[in-house]
């Protein structure tokens, strides 16, 4: 039923300009910008696993340790990204397989690990990954094996997550089926906002309708990262569109804008990372023709990064 009834959404082709009606709304603030997730998809007790990825991170020995610290100010742009990605892999791996952290620290890539670094880092739900998530879309391309590591770990992680969630459901839990479900009741939330004139109930709408959209956005990207193989209907793509240029619409400070900050929109680059690994997008995209020119049309929305 939610299949059919979410096919109906993309009848409205997602574009810059279709949330023209947030106009009236821009005395609006949405005030929780980064909401915690939904209680029900929470887990009880952090993710620790054992039996780790095989990753590869070069000892680290002390005269070159000493040296970094010197010359920490001079690394160049690449060397500096190399040393973070390896900082925030090491970490990862220390937090999530407690097994690694004696060799972790014999290779010199974390000195100090205390309790509150792990309550950092503990996983408990996906949303605990979204700054890994982040740093691997941000990572210089040249960065391979490390972008490569760093995914299998995110992969890892929430297939795990998967299973514990789905055994405390007593049902499989599908990352699809929540996107899908969390853009359906967004794109409702949207059309019921256009007739709310209350000024309260209109924040109170607003925030829900974002809540709704960036759920939907994220879990139809850990879908993708979870290699979950999706439903070939062409829609959750154009959904992930739409919600991430309906938050476009928030500024950084929660204001509601009527038009689209570029700077709150996904880069172009980012949004190519996961049509890439959309394998029921890509079939469907090398199928239908008329199907491939709306694909190419939505990534062109989307900035590019800006080049140095």
């Amino acid at each position: 039923m939610a299949s059919r009834k979410i096919i109906t959404i993309v009848e409205e082709a997602p574009s810059a300009s279709i949330f023209q009606f947030l106009s009236g709304f821009t005395h609006i603030k949405v005030k929780e910008l980064t909401p915690p997730p939904p209680s029900k998809d929470v887990l009880g007790f952090p993710i620790f696993m054992h039996g780790p990825p095989r990753v590869i991170l070069r000892q680290r020995k002390l005269p070159a340790r000493l040296l970094e610290v010197v010359t920490n100010l001079v690394l160049t742009p690449d060397q500096r990204a190399q040393k973070d990605a390896h900082v925030l892999i090491a970490t990862l791996l220390a937090c999530i397989w407690p097994e690694t952290t004696k060799e972790l620290k014999e290779k010199g890539w974390i000195t100090t690990f205390s309790q509150v670094t792990r309550e950092r880092f503990r996983v408990k739900h996906p949303f605990n990954l979204d700054f890994a998530l982040a740093a691997l879309l941000a990572m210089p391309k040249h960065l391979q094996s490390e972008r490569r590591a760093l995914e299998v770990i995110i992969a890892m992680v929430l297939t795990e997550y998967k299973k514990r969630i789905s055994t405390d459901h007593e049902k499989d839990f599908s990352f699809e089926a929540h996107a899908r479900r969390h853009a359906l009741l967004g794109y409702r939330i949207e059309r019921l906002l256009r007739h709310v004139t209350a000024r309260a109930e209109q924040e109170h709408v607003i925030q829900q309708l974002y809540n709704s959209y960036l759920y939907a956005a994220r879990y139809y990207e850990y879908s993708l990262i979870s290699r979950e193989s999706l439903i070939n209907d062409g829609v959750l793509f154009k959904m992930y569109c739409r919600a991430s240029l309906f938050n476009a619409h928030i500024e950084s400070n929660g204001r509601v804008l009527d038009r689209v900050s570029r700077t709150q929109m996904p880069q172009r680059e980012s949004v190519m990372f996961f049509v890439l690994r959309d394998s029921a997008l890509r079939k469907r995209y090398n199928e239908d023709p008329e199907y491939a020119e709306v694909v190419k049309s939505l990534v062109r929305v989307f900035p590019t990064q800006a080049r140095s």
